[in-house]
Parts: structure tokens; sequence; C-alpha cells
């Protein structure tokens, strides 16, 4: 008896055994080309772009305007080039007169010297009363020997927006500048770069709320070795960031509120998809990938039919708000565009994948057209996705944040720097503008 049950357990074992080889060979096939895990999880195998082969041969194309960088005409130093003597004869060339044949222009760049500037508090006597009076010293100068605010910015400028950490930052303004600091120091000033753009912060929230769209993401960050998750909210115009413990609806309402009345543009994170919007946009781009791996491995017809339908709607919609096109015919493809999704959801697969990937567009079908009916709405979260970039590349070179207070000042201090930039100024720039008050929004 005992060795039957042993012989029925085996065989147990090894069904069950069978069959989680077979669910994990499923799993196994997939990267980050056909799901939506990241590229760093890929093991051996060279990771596929979405991108269709186009007909064009590679480099520039026909009526692409080439750049070159232009002589200047007031050069910083000429240095004339005189023959010394004929090249024919021998002559001795050096008294004869010549004219500029030609013209070569080197840039290049002085390598930076720190400036001291010291201010003298000057004591006079009145010559009435016999009182002392002592000038005042300008309101940023505090010690009898400090920082002065370009260095600040440069240091802020290296620290956030390049990701250099405290240690490196403080070695590369002792070999550039000469100048020796300590850690304390460096984090002395982005704390005072934190503090003043905290209004800046706000407003940037409130601008983006009188925009027509949205985008919106979320990625980890590691906080004292715990998980944190740097939230973003951004469009073409601002970045808002966001660092917090959690990753819930209510991270959304204590940034974005529960008043707006534009399009947010996500994936289908629950928190996202629980947002208070006027309406919502689901990430097309996020169904490619787990479409392309259900069409390869369960030759899913229905995964087939909604990819092509998904990448015919992108394309449309940007041919439909073109000048030309007819706002009624514009219109009815619109409608045909709804009424074709509503046929292709008439008919689920029967695939296992397929029918997950099924069952999440039935729940936001809703949110899977929005961007048709307009012309500058996109179709992707893109925009979220390259802003949350940051906090990867930031992870890779400077490692974990020291605490949470680090993690908030970051993400208020990048919200300014890459607001900045959208709008046409530089990151160094836009550092200095913190240290001298001169940080304002288009």
């Amino acid at each position: 008896m005992e060795l039957k049950a042993l012989i029925k357990r085996i065989e147990a074992l090894e069904a069950e055994n069978a069959e989680l080889k077979a669910r994990l060979a499923k799993y196994e096939k997939q990267d980050s080309s056909n799901s939506n895990q990241p590229p760093s999880t890929d093991r051996f195998k060279k990771n596929q772009s979405l991108r269709t082969q186009s007909r064009n041969k590679s480099g520039g194309q026909n009526g692409h305007k080439g750049t070159t960088r232009l002589q200047t005409k007031n050069p910083d130093e000429v240095i004339q080039c005189h023959p010394e003597k004929c090249s024919n004869c021998e002559t001795d060339l050096v008294f004869v007169k010549g004219k500029v044949s030609s013209v070569r222009q080197e840039f290049d760049v002085e390598l930076p010297e720190p400036k001291v500037v010291e201010y003298q508090q000057i004591e006079k006597v009145c010559p009435v009363c016999s009182s002392k009076n002592k000038g005042d010293f300008p309101k940023q100068i505090r010690a009898p020997v400090q920082i002065g605010n370009n260095t600040r910015a440069l240091i802020t400028y290296l620290h956030v927006s390049h990701k250099i950490p405290f240690n490196r930052t403080k070695e590369v303004i002792a070999d550039l500048l000469g100048l020796e600091i300590n850690e304390g120091t460096v984090e002395n000033f982005l704390e005072k770069a934190f503090e003043e753009t905290k209004q800046i912060h706000s407003e940037i929230m409130q601008k983006l709320k009188t925009c027509k769209y949205i985008n919106s993401d979320e990625t980890g960050i590691r906080v004292e070795k715990k998980n944190y998750q740097l939230w973003t909210w951004c469009n073409k115009f601002y970045s808002y960031y966001a660092a917090d413990k959690r990753r819930s609806t209510a991270v959304i309402e204590e940034n974005l509120g529960t008043d707006y009345q534009g399009i947010i543009i996500h994936d289908c994170h629950s928190a996202q998809n629980n947002t208070k919007a006027g309406s919502h946009q689901q990430c097309l781009v996020h169904f490619d990938r787990p479409l392309k791996y259900v069409i390869q491995e369960e030759n899913c017809y229905w995964s087939q039919s909604f990819y092509h339908f998904s990448l015919s709607a992108r394309k449309v919609r940007d041919q439909i708000w073109q000048e030309d096109c007819d706002p009624e015919a514009r219109s009815k493809i619109i409608e045909a565009f709804h009424k074709a999704l509503d046929q292709i959801m008439k008919a689920p697969p029967n695939q296992e994948e397929g029918m997950k990937l099924y069952t999440r567009v039935l729940k936001h079908r809703d949110s899977i057209l929005t961007f048709m009916d307009h012309p500058d709405v996109p179709a992707d979260n893109n925009g979220a996705e390259r802003a949350i970039r940051n906090a990867k590349i930031r992870q890779k070179v400077s490692g974990c944040f020291r605490n949470s207070d680090a993690a908030k000042r970051y993400a208020v201090i990048l919200s300014w720097l890459e607001t900045a930039k959208k709008q046409g100024e530089s990151a160094l720039e836009a550092c200095k503008a913190i240290f001298f008050g001169q940080m304002k929004l288009i």
C-alpha cells in the first residue's frame, strides 16, 4: 500500500512539474520587445524595435537641411600665418606686404578660474555730530568668505541635472575651479535651491491643470534602501515631479487634485485609471508589445486585428486633422473607427493571453480613441516615459537617495529644471535663475 501511495504521489508531482514548466516556458518567451518588461530583464536576446522598416535609405533624406558651424565675424583673437620665404626661389618675404587669402577658425574655451570679489565696508564719521556710519554689505554677502551664486548654480546643475553624486560633485569643483568644498556644502546649496523652487513647483502644477492634456506615469526609486515612487505629470510645456512612498490614488489627489478637466494619458495602472479628470486616454504603445507577443506565440486573430486597428488610428488621426481636411469628413472617419472597434470587440479570442488583452481593452473601451477627437493629444504616454527616465539614470549613476527629504528635494528642483528646458532655457541658466531670483514661467 505504501509503495502504491508513493507511486501515485510521484505521478502527481511529475504532472505538477510538467504544468509548471509549461507555464514558465510561456513567460520565458517574453522580453522587452513583446511585453512591458524593462530591457534590463532581457537575457541573451537582442531587443527588437516596434518600428516597421522604411523604404528610405539610411542617412539624410532628400530635402533635409544640413547644418554646419559658421565662422564668426568678431573673433576674440586673430593670428596671421605669414610665409617666411618664397617656396620657388627662397627669397626672404618677412618685410613683404601680403593680403588675407583664406580664413579658418577654431572654437575653444579657456578653463575657468574662480573670480574673487572683495566687499569692503567703509566707515565714515559725520562732520556735524561725529557719529560713525558704516556702509551695508549686499544682502547675499553674509560671511567673511563664501561661495558665489554662479558656483552654487553650477553645483546644483551638476548634481541634479547630470545626476553626479555628492563626492564626485565635490571633486569636479576642486579640479575645475580649484575650490575645496565638502559634501555638507553641496547639501546646503541643494537645500537652498529647494527652498527657492517650492513656490514655482506649485505654480507648475497650476499651469499644467490649465492645459488640454497631461501625461502621467510613475517609476520605482530607492530611498534609504526602501522602495519609493517618483511620479510625474507633464506635457510639452511643463514637467512636475513628486517623490512618495505610496503608489496609490491618494498621491494623485494630493498633487493633481480632483478637479482636472482635461485629458489624462497613462498606462493601465489602477491608480492612474482612477484619476479624476475630464477624460482618459490609454497609452496605445503599452498595448503594442503584449499584442506582438500574443501574435507570435498564440497566433491570435483578435490581437492581429486590434494591433493593426491601433496603428491605423494613430496614422489616420494625423491626416484627418490637417487643414485641408473637411470637418464633416473628419467626423465620419472618427465615427467609422469607433464602429470598427465595436466590431472587433464582438469577437473575443479563444487564447489565454489574447483574452487577457481583450478584457483589458473591453474594460477601458471609452479611453482607447479619445485622442482622435483632438489634433494635438498624443495616443501614447511617451512624454511621461521620457520624463521618468531621469530617475533611472540617476539611480544608475548615483545610487539611492539618502533619505526621503533628499528624494522630495530632487523632485522639486528637477520640476523647475525640466520645465525651463521645455520653455527654451538651458538647465545651467535655469540653475542660475534659482539663486538670482529670476525664475518665471511662460
